[in-house]
């Protein structure tokens, strides 16, 4: 099965392009359907739709949407929840003549698809939980530093700060020193990249665009309304996984008062801009991507007919 992948950095217009893929793709009349596979690490949660930017169910019965608010906030979601989820889909996909096509930015997710072993999946231990919930920040980095110096080397300053990713990065050493060496095989599905990439001017200004339209929309509420929720179940907002979804601090000074509307937008975009550029700074590791600029003219009239001849291989 061949497999359609759109790439690029935040606010690009990956979702739109992956939509209209599909309507096209439904009109040749040569599928039963199309599965669009959010390959977003934030988007799977509940309860952050606006934050995250979540699409909307299609309104076309033929075009089903996965993957975007799946999980509460307080579940962990990784690689390999997102591999099961793929491979699933992608065989029945197989099965009843469906295209697949995986959108988004998290460019981890979209890489490791077709690998047979995947990073992260290492399962969560009990002990390893338990032992850490009387531990402080530095004594769980000593932890990791002794079963694995490399891979503290490899955790940004936001990483070993945060102690739920140091517990992480402790369960998947101890994985790795157990599970038995397995080498990937090659699939029997092909995947093709297909990037989305603007200028710097135009990101920037879509990005900021999109900031003020998700404020508009009530993100402020949406965020206060899922910490009040959290707070009577005892559990901090800034503990979970999601917590690190761009916009979220930002958004929660903003509703404290800690800074104004204009402060907000600046600071939330800036965070975006930031995680845009490392996105590209990802994908540039990936020649087999075929760009597409979407300031040049007749640029989706292209990227449309390279994906239809590519599934019809």
């Amino acid at each position: 099965m061949h497999i359609i992948s759109i790439v690029g950095p935040t606010a690009v217009g990956k979702s739109a392009v992956a939509f209209a893929l599909a309507e096209q793709f439904l009109s040749n009349g040569t599928v039963t359907g199309v599965d669009l596979i959010s390959a977003d690490s934030r988007q799977v949660y509940k309860g952050l739709e606006i934050l995250s930017g979540a699409d909307e169910p299609p309104i076309n019965p033929n075009i089903r949407l996965h993957g975007v608010s799946i999980v509460q906030p307080t579940e962990e979601w990784s690689l390999a929840h997102f591999h099961q989820l793929a491979h699933r889909l992608i065989e029945n996909g197989e099965n009843e003549n469906r295209v697949v096509i995986v959108v988004g930015g998290t460019g981890l997710y979209q890489s490791q698809l077709l690998q047979s072993e995947i990073e992260g999946q290492a399962p969560p231990l009990t002990d390893v939980r338990e032992k850490a919930e009387g531990m402080s920040v530095s004594e769980l980095q000593a932890w990791l530093a002794e079963l694995d110096g490399k891979a503290v080397a490899n955790l940004n300053q936001s990483d070993i700060s945060n102690p739920r990713r140091l517990v992480r990065a402790i369960e998947r050493a101890l994985w790795l020193q157990k599970k038995p060496s397995v080498k990937n095989v090659p699939s029997k599905h092909t995947q093709q990249f297909f990037g989305l990439q603007t200028t710097k001017e135009d990101l920037v200004e879509r990005i900021r665009q999109r900031v003020k339209q998700r404020l508009e929309q009530g993100v402020v509420s949406e965020v206060a309304l899922l910490e009040a929720r959290l707070e009577e179940l005892g559990t901090p907002l800034t503990s979970l996984p999601a917590h690190s979804a761009c916009g979220l601090r930002e958004v929660l000074a903003f509703s404290r008062g800690e800074i104004e509307r204009e402060q907000c937008i600046d600071l939330w975009t800036q965070r975006e801009v930031a995680y845009a550029k490392r996105q590209a700074t990802w994908w540039k590791k990936y020649p087999d991507v075929q760009w597409f600029d979407i300031t040049d003219k007749d640029w989706l009239e292209k990227l449309v007919a390279a994906a239809s001849d590519s599934i019809s291989r």
